[in-house]
C-alpha cells in the first residue's frame, strides 16, 4: 500500500466516508483544583464514571474500531486513578490526547507519563502576564506552574499543545504568546470563545 493511503488523514477521510466512528473525547470527571472565569462547567464536584466502567466502554470503542482517544475534564488529574486509565488505554492501542490545566504535574508524574507513550496533552495559557492569568484561573501561582511543566514536558519528549482562549484582556499580549510557543516548539490553538467557533493556528 502507498504511503498516501497509510496516512492518518487518508485513514480518517476512509473512515469518515463510511460513517465509521473513529474519534471518541471522553469526559472524565468535571472536579477541577482550578476555577477559570470563563469555564462551562456549572458544577465542579462529579467524579465522573467508576474506573470498571470507563474500562468496559473502552473495551466497546475498541471493539468498533475507535482509534483517537481523548480524556478530559474537569481536570484529570483530579483522578487518583487517571494513569490507570491511561495505561490501560494504552495497552489496548489507542492513540491518546490529554486535556489537562498541567498544573498538578510534577517530574515524578511527567516522567510516567512519557513511558505511556501519547500522542500529546493540550494545556491552556491565558497570558504570560502573571496577574492576568492568574485572576482567569482563579489560582494565584498558576502560570508558574503551568510555564515549568511545559518545560519539563517538552524535555521529557511529550507533545505538548498551547492553547488560549481570545478574550479582550488577552488580545494585546497575543504576539508576546506566539513568540513564547514558538520557543517552547509547541503548537498553537485559539478558542474565540464569542462566535463558539475553534479554529487552529499553526503559524501567526
Amino acid at each position: 500500500m502507498c504511503k498516501e493511503k497509510m496516512s492518518l488523514a487518508y485513514i480518517t477521510n476512509y473512515l469518515a466516508e463510511r460513517e465509521k466512528l473513529f474519534e471518541v473525547r471522553i469526559e472524565v470527571n468535571s472536579t477541577c483544583n482550578l476555577r477559570c472565569e470563563h469555564c462551562y462547567i456549572p458544577n465542579h464536584d462529579n467524579i465522573g464514571l467508576s474506573y470498571d466502567k470507563i474500562i468496559n466502554l473502552l473495551y466497546q470503542l475498541r471493539k468498533i474500531g475507535v482509534y483517537d482517544l481523548s480524556f478530559t475534564g474537569g481536570e484529570i488529574f483530579c483522578r487518583k486513578d487517571i494513569f490507570s486509565i491511561i495505561k490501560k488505554a494504552r495497552q489496548m492501542g489507542f492513540n491518546v490526547t490529554l486535556f489537562s490545566n498541567i498544573t498538578l504535574l510534577d517530574e515524578n508524574s511527567i516522567k510516567e507519563l512519557r513511558e505511556l507513550f501519547i500522542n500529546k496533552i493540550s494545556c491552556t495559557v491565558f497570558s504570560l502576564d502573571e496577574s492576568i492569568n492568574d485572576q482567569i484561573m482563579g489560582i494565584e501561582g498558576s502560570l508558574k506552574k503551568i510555564i515549568q511543566n511545559i518545560e519539563l514536558l517538552i524535555a521529557y519528549g511529550i507533545n505538548v499543545e498551547i492553547k488560549t482562549v481570545l478574550m479582550k484582556k488577552i488580545l494585546i499580549v497575543i504576539k508576546i504568546y506566539r513568540n513564547f510557543v514558538k520557543k517552547e516548539k509547541s503548537i498553537i490553538y485559539c478558542q474565540q470563545l464569542l462566535r463558539k467557533r475553534m479554529m487552529a493556528i499553526n503559524q501567526i
